[in-house]
């Protein structure tokens, strides 16, 4: 594990959402059983804390592991991007004498077309 460093100013209160999302679930509890969650209902509030812990430890090494799967995407395709803009470099510097070479041709096709229709009016 690596120390982090301190917070610094961000944009939403995170309690704020927390809140909202408690209150969303305690509706989707009580829509789906009928009732909100109570004390001595039956149910094993342990067992069902610790295997939702077990969940949030496997929810959260998920979303780690892909993080860093995108993380090695995004340095893949950053690599590619410089990789494409030295090539795009390379080519527009070769541009003026493509077109050089490309002018010449086409002034070679042209004398020759000329020359060929010279000889046939000949």
């Amino acid at each position: 594990m690596t120390e982090q460093p301190p917070p610094r100013p961000g944009d939403k209160i995170v309690g704020d959402i927390v809140l909202t999302d408690i209150r969303l679930r305690m509706e989707l509890g009580r829509l789906r059983y009928g009732t909100y969650l109570r004390t001595h209902n039956g149910l094993d509030a342990a067992q069902d804390k610790y295997e939702e812990l077990i969940d949030a430890l496997l929810y959260t090494k998920q979303d780690m592991m892909e993080r860093a799967d995108l993380a090695a995407e995004v340095e893949r395709l950053q690599a590619q991007v410089k990789a494409l803009s030295k090539l795009v470099c390379v080519m527009r510097d070769a541009m003026p004498a493509l077109t050089a070479l490309v002018d010449r041709r086409d002034a070679i096709v042209d004398a020759w077309v000329e020359a060929n229709i010279a000889m046939l009016n000949e």
